[in-house]
């Protein structure tokens, strides 16, 4: 059993912000509690299951990783990656972006999703390639 405590954090507007933590991440979004938790429960068993079929990686790199998970691919509209032209980029799903003091991991999910949490574990993949590979050493879509 994964045990997370869920608390609202302060919000503009008319959306609720929570946030969950459990023993290897933290999570906030204006998604509902239930997806919350989901994604903290698939990335905790995602987590444990590459730790057993890799035992030699480094599953983060020292830095606390912040999970920002939006509600919808409306509200993650404003914090996409830009074009070199600067428009966001609307083919992006979720990314990871390695910070000096904090990483971060942030994607929209939605209930019209074939599987929600898919992203959420494609972006931590990138976060475990962070710690355990030089930028230089992969494909610039695993860096």
């Amino acid at each position: 059993m994964i045990a997370c405590s869920i608390c609202a954090v302060a919000a503009q507007g008319s959306d609720q912000w929570l946030s969950v933590k459990t023993k290897n991440f933290s999570l906030t979004g204006n998604t509902s509690a239930e997806r919350l938790r989901g994604t903290a429960l698939r990335l905790e068993q995602f987590r444990s299951a590459f730790s057993q079929l890799y035992p030699d990686l480094k599953l983060d790199n020292g830095k606390p990783t912040e999970i920002v998970v939006f509600k919808d691919g409306t509200d993650f509209l404003e914090f996409l990656p830009k074009r070199i032209d600067g428009t966001a980029d609307i083919g992006v799903a979720g990314y990871f972006q390695a910070g000096d003091d904090v990483n971060y991991i942030t994607f929209a999910s939605s209930e019209s999703q074939h599987d929600p949490f898919s992203t959420a574990v494609h972006e931590y993949v990138h976060s475990i390639m962070d710690a355990n590979f030089e930028k230089a050493w992969l494909p610039p879509d695993c860096a």
